[in-house]
């Protein structure tokens, strides 16, 4: 979690964003990964890392897309569906991610 708090910072830094912006906006995004991770109460370890470290390279690419900037839109769209999915296998009981 603390890899995925400072490729936040980085990328909100490296895309312009003021520090107080940048902090609020990681810290949401970590509350979010820990608040997906929770099933009825329960703390899915787990789950918490996939998502860290699926974060952890939605970062670096979203970092490259700075210079790079034809690769934003797909970067943006593969990310939603990766979290998607994964939150979705998650919640199958077929996952094995809540056992």
């Amino acid at each position: 979690m603390s890899a995925t708090l400072v490729g936040g910072l980085t990328e909100q830094l490296v895309r312009g964003r003021s520090l107080g912006l940048a902090i609020v906006s990681t810290v949401v995004w970590l509350g979010f990964i820990l608040a997906m991770s929770r099933k009825g109460g329960d703390f899915n370890r787990r789950l918490a890392a996939a998502l860290a470290l699926l974060s952890i390279a939605i970062q670096v690419l979203l970092i490259l897309s700075t210079w790079i900037p034809v690769i934003e839109w797909p970067v943006a769209i593969w990310s939603g569906v990766a979290v998607m999915h994964l939150l979705s296998q998650a919640n199958n009981s077929g996952a094995g991610a809540w056992r």
